[in-house]
């Protein structure tokens, strides 16, 4: 599939509710020069709706320390509220004060 048809498939799938699905999409544009900025941010979300922070984490903290990306308030955010939910307050704190 090609990666734009891949993007919109994905999106569509995220949009529909079908998270296993844009989930496999999106992981398969991370390297990709046209949408490795984007679908980080995709995933991120769906792990945070799956509920999954751990991989929420594993995914979020290096966007963090790597990009320059207009969504990085909106990661950090995630990042603190995974923080939050696995009940580790004080590095919750200091993702929340980056929104």
């Amino acid at each position: 599939m090609l990666p734009s048809a891949n993007y919109y498939y994905s999106h569509i799938a995220y949009l529909e509710k079908n998270y296993e699905a844009a989930l496999k999409g999106f992981k398969q544009l991370e390297n990709n020069e046209t949408f490795k900025n984007i679908a980080p941010f995709y995933i991120v979300q769906i792990y945070y709706i799956q509920g999954d922070y751990e991989e929420l984490l594993k995914t979020a903290l290096p966007i963090l320390d790597n990009e320059k990306s207009k969504k990085i308030p909106d990661i950090a955010r995630l990042v603190g509220e995974a923080y939050f939910k696995t009940g580790k307050y004080k590095e919750a704190l200091l993702y929340f004060g980056n929104v």
